[in-house]
């Protein structure tokens, strides 16, 4: 019996461990809902609990934010260089990526993560008057919310199925690849005209039928003002996107969000953080946990310490680096540099506590960042990303951040999208002035018990100074008057929404880095010569498609690549690296003078 009972546990501890992912896709926290399939509010609920509606998954991050993820080819992390990483040789040829499901998340998750969404409104449809009233409401919420998801994954694999999906229950169990461009309208036109249809809803529900919404909207926790303001600015952000397309749609669609007035002036938060397990919020456990994956890239780096002297001077860096970026052990910000050679001689080494030096194959970031702090300045030579901004901490998932809407309107004003009622500059300098007051007040809401006065000054620095702000901003506004092309000028804008969105939204960088072409990533040194700088422009469909679609996935074949750009591509752009024209010194440091001890050998 005792070995039965062993066997039984230890098969259990197996099952619980493979499940895992599943389990928290199919059930929520019940402190915050308490979803009932059968009726639509809990249906609502359970289709806004899933990860990717507002709050990322922790396999995104895990996955991602890795040399053959996202924020690997957007050069936001990387791995330890050095010529033993030998899969880095197979970037040129789009060998390396990031694993099939996290992929396959963003390809159907508007659909699957939706998949209550027929019978819902089946639901609705034959109720009562009265019970009707009581429920409406959750279906344009949810439609527009699926509509965004979709776009996500228009901006990763263009044609995906869309109008025909959700619709096994009519015996449509193949759907058609739709349009790119017809997905795009669809939801900017949902976006425009669904969120008016609320505040009339909302007024015919019961009282009973109001508090059941306010407790089953997790997202804005009843608030439709803040779904509207959402729903605007998501509309923004596509309406630009496809405006190089489709000017006169564009600018039809981004003069009547300015008209409405719902743009949000401020940071938009979710009413809760996304769902929290026993190491913090979900997707913030995928960033903590890749952390040897996660150095801060150079080229991040040297967006924000402008004069790569490694250390931060207000007034002449972004206040945004000490807040963004942990030094080192020898409290310095340091990158790795960009030569594999140089990777070689220095391959990461760090202390153990004999001070002795340990290589990259004795366990490099054997002392985890997010865990153990000290051990963390006490042997490791290159940076990572501030704990407290990025992990250890109690904020709530942003929804849409007011520098992204200023960065959104920036271009618009630039290109002559619409009439915006403001200059590209102003809204360039707001975008820069509120993405640093965002992230200083992200770090704010830390209160990890690994702080201390010894490490306060860099894991919870001041909020900078008025002044020194207001003096970076202007850097960045000379910046963008000294480019001499609209293009140039757009990617000082991409450039600010690039350190801005950085790993926590390393889709839309990545997005943005394909649409525009910006910002010119340094191009890496692999075995002394030869030029790593893999082309991404979309992912290959899932694998399952040819198996289970294969008659739809037929018709788009010539999309099944990494190499053919997405629709909102403009002609101009199309054959344009998103590189730099060769490589730059600057990444290629052998050793600074300053740089104590580490460096050398």
């Amino acid at each position: 019996m005792k070995k039965i009972l062993i066997i039984l546990s230890a098969a259990l501890m197996l099952f619980n461990v493979g499940c895992k992912e599943e389990l928290e896709n199919d059930f929520v926290n019940p402190e915050i809902y308490s979803p009932t399939a059968n009726v639509p509010s809990g249906m609502f609920a359970a289709m806004m609990s899933r990860e990717r509606n507002f709050k990322n998954a922790y396999a995104e991050y895990w996955w991602h934010l890795d040399i053959g993820g996202m924020g690997g080819y957007d050069q936001l992390v990387m791995r330890t260089l050095w010529s033993g990483q030998s899969y880095y040789a197979s970037l040129n040829d789009n060998k390396v990526m990031a694993s099939t499901y996290a992929l396959d998340l963003y390809f159907y998750g508007h659909n699957s993560d939706f998949r209550e969404l027929p019978e819902m409104e089946k639901k609705i449809a034959g109720m009562t008057d009265a019970q009707m009233a009581d429920n409406e409401i959750y279906v344009p919420l949810a439609r527009m919310v699926r509509g965004w998801r979709a776009t996500k994954a228009v901006d990763l694999f263009n044609s995906v199925p869309y109008s025909d999906a959700l619709k096994g229950t009519e015996g449509q169990f193949f759907p058609k690849f739709d349009n790119p461009v017809d997905i795009y309208k669809s939801v900017i036109n949902d976006l425009g005209t669904l969120p008016g249809e609320l505040d009339g809803l909302y007024a015919g529900m019961s009282s009973d039928g109001k508090r059941i919404f306010n407790s089953q909207d997790i997202i804005f926790g009843g608030d439709l003002m803040k779904w509207k303001q959402w729903a605007s600015a998501v509309r923004l952000r596509l309406a630009v996107r496809m405006a190089g397309i489709d000017l006169d749609f564009s600018r039809a669609a981004i003069t009547d969000i300015l008209s409405k007035g719902q743009l949000p002036t401020s940071d938009l938060f979710t009413s809760s953080a996304a769902w929290i397990n026993k190491d913090g919020n979900h997707w913030k456990l995928g960033v903590a946990e890749r952390d040897y994956a996660a150095f801060v890239s150079a080229f991040w780096m040297y967006q924000m310490d402008r004069d790569t002297n490694h250390v931060y001077n207000p007034g002449k860096d972004d206040p945004r680096l000490p807040v963004f970026v942990m030094p080192n052990r020898d409290t310095v910000y340091m990158p790795m540099s960009y030569d594999f050679l140089i990777g070689d001689k220095i391959n990461t080494y760090v202390r153990n506590d004999n001070n002795a030096k340990y290589g990259y194959n004795f366990g490099y970031m054997r002392y985890s960042y997010y865990t153990d702090i000290d051990r963390y300045m006490k042997y490791n030579n290159f940076c990572l990303p501030n704990p407290c901004t990025f992990v250890r901490n109690t904020a709530p998932w942003r929804a849409f951040t007011a520098a992204e809407v200023d960065f959104l309107l920036a271009e618009a004003a630039l290109f002559g999208y619409a009439s915006t009622g403001n200059s590209p500059e102003n809204y360039l300098k707001s975008g820069v002035v509120n993405s640093i007051n965002y992230w200083y007040a992200q770090n704010a809401t830390s209160n990890w018990n690994m702080v201390s006065d010894a490490n306060r000054w860099f894991l919870k620095p001041a909020a900078p100074d008025a002044a020194d702000v207001d003096a970076f901003a202007e850097i960045v506004l000379n910046e963008y008057r000294k480019a001499g092309s609209n293009e140039e000028k757009l990617g000082v804008i991409i450039t600010q929404k690039y350190v801005h969105l950085n790993i926590q939204d390393f889709v839309e960088v990545f997005t943005e880095l394909r649409r525009t072409r910006y910002p010119k990533l340094p191009i890496l040194k692999f075995g002394g010569s030869v030029a790593l700088k893999p082309m991404i422009e979309r992912y290959p469909y899932p694998g399952a498609e040819a198996a289970n679609n294969k008659l739809s996935l037929a018709d788009v074949a010539d999309q099944d690549n990494f190499t053919s750009p997405i629709f909102w591509v403009i002609p101009s752009r199309r054959g344009v690296d998103y590189y730099e024209p060769g490589f730059n010194d600057k990444y290629f440091y052998n050793r600074y003078l300053g740089v104590p001890e580490s460096f050398q050998w």
